[in-house]
């Protein structure tokens, strides 16, 4: 279930999820995720930086970003410090 702050920023419509925004905000992470699950599936439990996601996340970030028309994609620099 979505946090209180999600829900006020996602409509479940019949057809999956609908962002009430312009611009999608992916971090490093959920980037990587994207990209893994693009080119199999099955390698994101495999992938060390990706042990806290399941291929069902995959599939849950892919229904957002075809449900939804985004004008641009903002992805945060990844902090080394």
């Amino acid at each position: 279930m979505p946090s209180q702050a999600s829900r006020a920023l996602l409509s479940n419509g019949d057809d999956g999820f609908h962002i009430q925004s312009q611009a999608l905000l992916l971090d490093t992470n959920l980037l990587l995720l994207l990209f893994m699950g693009a080119k199999d599936k099955s390698l994101i439990p495999k992938a060390r930086t990706l042990s806290a996601f399941l291929e069902d996340d995959n599939n849950w970030l892919e229904d957002i970003i075809d449900n939804n028309f985004f004008n641009c994609l903002i992805t945060p620099p990844h902090n080394y410090d």
